[in-house]
Parts: C-alpha cells; sequence; structure tokens
C-alpha cells in the first residue's frame, strides 16, 4: 500500500536496494518481486479484480510474507486489532486460494516487553529468561 508520498511500488523498490538484497541482480528483482496496490485489513486484500484475477490464476507464488503490523502501542484495540489480526487472516485466506497449493505463508510478529529497565544499542540489557 502507499504509506505517506510513497507509492506501493516506491516502498518495494527502496526496499529492495537495501544492502541484503544486494545478492540478487536488478534483473531478479524485476523477475522474482511484482508490486500490487492493496490494503492486508480489508477483504481481498483490497486488489482490483484484474489484480485479484492474476495473484490466483497468472502467478506462481511461493511464499506468501506477512510483515504488516500496527505497532503503536496506544492505539485502542479495536484499531490494532484490525491491523495485526485481521491482516493476518486476510492473507491466510489469500494464500488458501493460490494457484500453488504449496505456497507458503510466513507471519513475521512483533513481539514488545518493557520493564523498568533501560537498555541501548551502546549498553543492552542482560540476556536474562524470566523465571516463573
Amino acid at each position: 500500500r502507499s504509506k505517506r508520498t510513497l507509492s506501493a511500488s516506491q516502498r518495494v523498490t527502496a526496499l529492495l536496494d537495501k544492502p541484503m538484497f544486494s545478492f540478487l541482480t536488478e534483473e531478479e528483482k524485476r523477475e522474482t518481486v511484482v508490486t500490487i496496490q492493496g490494503d492486508v485489513a480489508v477483504p481481498n486484500i483490497g486488489m482490483s479484480q484484474n489484480d485479484s484475477q492474476d495473484v490466483y490464476e497468472n502467478y506462481n507464488i511461493t511464499h506468501v510474507i506477512n510483515s504488516a503490523a500496527c505497532v503503536n502501542f496506544t492505539e485502542p484495540l479495536e484499531i490494532a486489532a484490525e491491523s495485526n489480526i485481521t491482516s493476518a487472516l486476510q492473507l491466510q485466506d489469500l494464500t488458501k486460494r493460490l494457484k500453488n497449493k504449496n505456497a507458503i505463508y510466513t507471519y513475521l510478529s512483533t513481539a514488545f516487553i518493557h520493564g523498568n529497565q533501560i537498555g541501548s544499542a551502546e549498553c543492552p540489557l542482560a540476556e536474562e529468561l524470566f523465571d516463573f
């Protein structure tokens, strides 16, 4: 989806330009990744009918990776649930409807735990497991 002043396509291009994707050639990036405008919080991912048909019938999608999430921890529950739960259900449904029935759905979660301690890159918190 678009965000601020960037289109979905511009956002994907910026992502693929990051060093972590330097192992891919520009041609591999163009041939491997297709950007489709949508919104994971609405039915059918907010795709147009033409985009839906392409996704379900024409592309050989092997993986659906869900990294969409609301990470504003003061968001009202209804808004956070729509962003975090509805989006996951919508993308699971999309994965089930793909032509490739072996497509893998992966959900990346953001976990947030904040105690009364503060850490930084220079002075990280000690890695201790919580003891019940």
